[in-house]
């Protein structure tokens, strides 16, 4: 799971280029509710998906576009307070084509804490640390 969530994070530092944040963003708000549902993205050959459920659970998925049967899956918990979210990641699972099913590679527990703002249709996560990277934005499926 340390690969998963490193690579994760490497996704959001090195490639959130997608969006961008302004200063008359601040009045903002990001509530648990606008935050539930879906979201997708597309960013250096991979189809990336968070799914937030409103009891608390995420999902992210990471699909390789080039062969989409390459999906790697992490779970876990999230909360938000105010404009930070705050994901506590606890299973890390990848896509067995042969054995169609889902197998777990690592059960670690990960916490990562990243900006967000939900404005219409997008989901934009921004580094806590704006030296850590640039925002990324997602589409509401």
């Amino acid at each position: 799971m340390r690969q998963k969530l490193f690579l994760l994070l490497a996704l959001f530092a090195a490639t959130i280029t997608f969006g961008a944040c302004s200063s008359d963003d601040d009045g903002d708000k990001t509530s648990a509710e606008s935050l539930v549902g879906t979201w997708y993205c597309e960013m250096d050959g991979y189809g990336c998906e968070f799914q937030f459920t409103a009891d608390g659970t995420v999902t992210y998925t990471e699909t390789m576009l080039e062969d989409a049967t390459s999906r790697s899956r992490d779970t876990g918990t999230y909360r938000l307070s105010g404009s930070t979210l705050s994901l506590h990641w606890t299973k890390s699972e990848s896509w067995s084509n042969y054995r169609g099913e889902w197998t777990i590679d690592d059960t670690d527990v990960e916490d990562a804490t990243v900006r967000v703002r939900v404005k219409g249709k997008e989901l934009t996560l921004s580094p806590v640390n704006a030296d850590d990277g640039s925002p990324v934005t997602f589409t509401r499926k």
